[in-house]
């Protein structure tokens, strides 16, 4: 009911605003189309295959989307933002957070899940709108950068910046929170220690994902076990949910992002909190500035104590 409740949503909303361009049929490169949102600024979005780049192209010369010349024509485009239309009536609803809603499709003859950032009743209409369209249009921003930075990423397979939506391809995986709640029940159940060789691994490949994410000048926002993934094949860690995240070089920000991670071991993961050393030995091996930022670290932990006393 309810993916077919945001079907309907799409619908009204393209008859109300210009229609983006669609990703063309994919190829063994993305596929780059310019478009314009309500308020006629340029936006982009990106089609490929698994593995691709994925690095967003400006085109810069408007009579290659005139005259079909460029990376995708017309008849392509809309054929996939039509396909997009059909696959809604069939999309499921898989999770849903505080900003957006996910669900499973058929995108252009593949897998895919689409995050949509839905509307707030609370806030003005317009208002409402410029800030889910910024905050797809900074997630896509992100993820392209974390893909150029060499970093596992979702594809993006299309972007609809009217309704706050993007595909993206479907990956086999699992959140590291399941995998190190699975390593505690194994380690509860032989009473042994959760200090294993395979979560040694997979901390320092924590580490140095957010060490890449610092040095390539992001702050993630949002650092918890549920927005990494592991590949259930290659076992490689993949960066997900960049939609509160920004552009900064700042120590303090860096700090905060590192801080947030913690907090979340020590709420979601009581019994791994000796891991989280781990990842910040990573981290300090990898991140160029680390010895600010984790001094800085010292400075935010301190600042949190007297919140959590005083209220």
């Amino acid at each position: 009911t309810g993916a077919g409740g945001g079907g309907g949503g799409g619908s009204g909303n393209g008859s109300r605003f210009p229609i983006p361009t669609a990703a063309a049929a994919f190829g063994s490169e993305p596929a780059i189309h310019p478009n314009h949102n309500m308020n006629g600024q340029r936006a982009f979005e990106t089609g490929g295959k698994a593995g691709d780049s994925g690095e967003v192209k400006e085109m810069e010369e408007e009579k290659e989307e005139e005259t079909g010349t460029g990376t995708g024509t017309g008849t392509a485009t809309a054929t996939a933002y039509d396909g997009l239309l059909g696959a809604l009536s069939k999309a499921n609803l898989i999770a849903q957070g505080a900003e957006a809603r996910i669900y499973c499709l058929e995108f252009m003859g593949r897998r895919a899940l689409m995050k949509e950032r839905f509307a707030k009743k609370y806030r003005h209409p317009d208002l409402d709108q410029k800030i889910r369209y910024r905050r797809t249009m900074a997630e896509v921003r992100a993820i392209s950068k974390c893909r150029k930075l060499g970093l596992d990423a979702p594809v993006i397979l299309y972007v609809d910046y009217i309704r706050s939506a993007i595909v993206m391809e479907e990956i086999n995986a699992q959140t590291v929170r399941d995998v190190l709640f699975n390593m505690e029940e194994k380690a509860k159940e032989k009473n042994e220690s959760i200090v294993t060789e395979e979560a040694i691994d997979l901390m320092k490949n924590l580490g140095k994902a957010i060490a890449a994410i610092h040095n390539g000048g992001m702050v993630h926002g949002d650092l918890t076990t549920s927005n990494f993934l592991l590949r259930n094949d290659t076992k490689t860690l993949v960066v997900i949910d960049f939609g509160l995240s920004y552009v900064s070089r700042l120590v303090e920000d860096l700090a905060v992002d590192l801080y947030v991670l913690e907090r979340a071991f020590i709420s979601t993961h009581p019994r791994s909190e000796t891991l989280f050393k781990k990842v910040l030995n990573a981290y300090n091996q990898n991140m160029k500035i680390s010895s600010r930022v984790l001094t800085k670290l010292k400075d935010v932990r301190a600042r949190g104590r007297k919140r959590d006393m005083v209220g």
